[in-house]
C-alpha cells in the first residue's frame, strides 16, 4: 500500500503541472516539473536500497531512446533557428519517461487509479470553465471559457481526455463494484458538465475526439441507429463547418503548405524548431505563385502551428521523425487497446485531436503523452538486472542532470519575465536592459519586435533589422519585414525596403499595410505613378478584419489617385 501511495502521489503531482495557467515559452511549470523529476530520482536512489526489482526493456523503450537521439542530432548538425526551448523540453520528457518506468516499476500502481486520476484533473479543468462562465474571466478576450489554457481548443482537448476515460468506466462499471452509486454519479456530472463546456468552447476536434471514443467503446449500439447519427453527424458536420469555414480553408492551406515543407526536406527535416521560419517562406512562395491567391488570401493568418502535430513532426523532423512517431503510435494504440481500455481511451482522444491542433506543442498535455507512453505493457525484450550499486548510481545521475537543467530553465524562465518587464515601453532607455536578454529570449517572438522597436526608435536601424531578422526565424508574422523596410527607408535604401514590403505584401496578402507604407515611400520620394499603382492594388484588397486604421489606409490611398 505504501509503495502504491508514492507512485499515486508522483503522478498527481504531475497532473496538478498539467491544470496550471502554462505560458508557451520557458513557463514555471518546466522548473516544477523538473524539481518534481529530481525528487522522484531520489526517492529511486533511496528505494534501490532496500527494495529490489528488475526492470523490463520495451519495443516502446528503445524506440523512445532513438527519437530522442535523433531530436538531439537534428538539433546538432541543423543550427539554422533556434531551439533551445524545444530541446530542453524534450530532454526532460525524455528523462520524465525514463523515471517513471523505473518507478512504475518499483512501485506499480493500477490502471483504475491512473483513470480516476485523470478524470479528476478533468473535473477540475471543468469547473475552472464554469467558474470563468459565471463570475470569473477566461484567459482570451475573444473566448468566454479557457480554463487553465490560452484558447478554448486545448481546454476542450483536455475535458474531452478525461471524458473519453469516463465513457469507457461507465460502460465497464458493473452493481456490485465498490462504491457502485457515488462512481456512477460522478461519472454521468463529469459526462454532463463536460458536455456544457464542450459546447461552449466549440472545438470539433475535441468533439470528434469523443464522438471515436465513443464509437469505439459503444460500437455495437451505435450501429443500431448508424442511419441516424450519420444524418445527424453529417447535418451538424454542416453546420460546423460553414460555422468555422474561415478556420478550415486556413488549416486547410497550413496542411498543403506543410506537406510541400515535408517534400523539400523529406529525410531530416528543416530542423527543430524550424516549422515557424519555414511556413513564412512557404506563405510567400505560395502566394506568389498560386492563381488562386486572391481566394486563399481571406483565409490564412500568422500561426506558429501546423494545426496537426505529425505534420509538424514532418516539417522539423522528416520521414525519419514521422516514421518514428508513427511506428510509436502503432504500438501503442495495438497494446493498450488490448490491456487498458480506460487509458487507451485517453490516449485516442489525445491522438486524434492532435490530427486537428496542437496538443504536443504544449507542455500539459507533452506531460499526460509522457506518462501514457511510460504505461504501455509491452513484452519485454530484456530484462535489466540492475544491482543496487547501478541503480544508485543512474539515480544520481539523473539528479545531477536534473540539476543541472533546473538552472538553465530557471534563467531562462527569469529572462523571459525580464523581458516582460523591460518591453512595457519602447524608450530608448530600457535598451540597455534588453542586450542582456538577447541571448535568453531568442525564440521570444513578443519580445525581438518590441527591442527592434525600441532600437528603431533609437535611430539604431542596423541593430533593429538584426535583431528583426532573428524574428522571421521564430515568427512567420509579416510586420517583421515591414519593420525592416521602415528602417531601410529612414536609410535612404529605398530599393531594399520596398523588397522588404514586397516580401510582407506577400506573406499575407490580406494585409494592406505593407502595400500602405509601399505608397507613402513612393510619394516621399515623388514617384507619384509608383504611388498610384500601390494606391490602385491597397484599394483592391480586403483586408481580414476591418478597422479605424484600415479605414484611414483606404482614404489616404482614395486622396492618392485624386491627386
Amino acid at each position: 500500500m505504501t509503495y502504491k501511495v508514492i507512485s499515486c502521489l508522483f503522478v498527481v503531482a504531475l497532473l496538478l503541472l498539467t491544470v496550471q495557467i502554462t505560458p508557451l515559452l520557458w513557463p514555471q511549470q518546466l522548473v516544477w516539473l523538473e524539481f518534481v523529476a529530481i525528487v522522484g530520482c531520489l526517492v529511486m536512489a533511496i528505494s534501490s536500497l532496500f527494495l529490489r526489482t528488475n526492470c523490463q526493456l520495451t519495443v516502446v523503450d528503445i524506440l523512445v531512446t532513438v527519437w530522442w537521439w535523433y531530436v538531439f542530432l537534428c538539433a546538432y548538425l541543423k543550427t539554422g533557428y533556434p531551439c533551445s526551448y524545444e530541446m530542453t523540453v524534450y530532454s526532460v520528457l525524455y528523462g520524465l519517461y525514463v523515471l517513471l518506468r523505473f518507478l512504475f516499476s518499483v512501485f506499480p500502481l493500477r490502471d483504475g487509479i491512473f483513470e480516476h486520476l485523470f478524470m479528476f484533473a478533468a473535473f477540475l479543468e471543468v469547473g475552472l470553465g464554469i467558474w470563468q462562465l459565471g463570475v470569473g474571466k477566461s484567459l482570451h478576450p475573444l473566448f468566454p471559457v479557457t480554463g487553465s489554457f490560452y484558447n478554448p481548443g486545448p481546454y476542450a482537448a483536455y475535458v474531452a481526455i478525461g471524458m473519453s476515460v469516463a465513457l469507457v468506466q461507465l460502460a465497464e462499471l458493473r452493481k456490485e463494484a465498490r462504491y457502485y452509486y457515488y462512481r456512477k454519479v460522478a461519472y454521468l456530472l463529469l459526462l454532463v458538465f463536460g458536455t456544457f463546456v464542450l459546447l461552449i468552447a466549440g472545438s470539433r476536434g475535441a468533439l470528434l475526439s469523443l464522438f471515436v471514443v465513443a464509437f469505439w467503446k459503444y460500437g455495437r449500439l451505435i450501429r443500431r441507429y448508424l442511419g441516424y447519427l450519420i444524418v445527424v453527424g453529417f447535418s451538424l458536420g454542416t453546420v460546423l463547418l460553414y460555422a468555422k469555414f474561415g478556420s478550415v480553408m486556413g488549416r486547410l492551406v497550413i496542411w498543403y503548405l506543410s506537406g510541400k515543407l515535408i517534400a523539400e526536406n523529406c529525410l531530416f527535416g528543416a530542423g527543430i524548431g524550424s516549422f515557424k521560419g519555414e511556413y513564412g517562406q512557404a506563405l510567400f512562395h505560395f502566394f506568389s505563385q498560386s492563381s488562386q491567391a486572391d481566394y486563399f488570401a481571406h483565409y490564412v493568418d500568422v500561426t506558429d502551428y501546423a494545426f496537426c502535430d505529425l505534420l509538424q513532426v514532418g516539417v522539423e523532423q522528416g520521414l525519419i521523425g514521422i516514421s518514428l512517431c508513427l511506428t510509436l503510435i502503432v504500438l501503442a494504440i495495438h497494446t493498450m487497446s488490448r490491456n487498458t481500455h480506460g487509458l487507451f481511451a485517453a490516449l485516442l482522444a489525445l491522438l486524434v485531436f492532435s490530427l486537428f491542433s496542437y496538443p504536443f506543442q504544449l507542455l500539459p498535455f507533452q506531460i499526460l503523452g509522457v506518462v501514457l507512453l511510460a504505461k504501455i505493457p509491452m513484452v519485454p525484450v530484456r530484462c535489466l538486472c540492475l544491482t543496487w550499486r547501478k541503480h544508485l548510481c543512474l539515480s544520481l545521475v539523473l539528479v545531477m542532470l536534473g540539476w543541472q537543467g533546473i538552472g538553465f530553465a530557471r534563467t531562462h524562465v527569469k529572462a523571459r519575465l525580464a523581458s516582460l518587464d523591460a518591453t512595457l515601453s519602447i524608450h530608448a532607455a530600457y535598451i540597455n536592459d534588453c542586450y542582456p536578454l538577447l541571448e535568453y529570449c531568442s525564440e521570444d517572438k513578443a519580445f525581438l519586435f518590441n527591442f527592434a522597436k525600441m532600437l528603431q526608435a533609437d535611430g539604431r536601424y542596423v541593430d533593429s533589422n538584426f535583431v528583426l531578422m532573428q524574428g522571421t526565424k521564430v515568427s512567420n508574422d509579416p510586420m517583421f519585414w515591414v519593420l525592416m523596410g521602415n528602417n531601410l527607408k529612414a536609410m535612404r535604401l529605398y530599393d531594399e525596403a520596398v523588397a522588404c514590403y514586397d516580401r510582407a505584401s506577400g506573406m499575407l496578402p490580406n494585409r494592406v499595410y505593407p502595400i500602405y507604407q509601399k505608397m507613402k515611400l513612393y510619394l516621399e520620394t515623388g514617384r507619384i505613378c509608383q504611388a498610384k499603382r500601390c494606391a490602385h492594388h491597397l484599394l483592391a484588397r480586403k483586408p481580414k478584419v476591418q478597422s479605424s486604421a484600415t479605414k484611414q489606409m483606404y482614404d489616404e490611398a482614395c486622396a492618392v489617385l485624386k491627386h
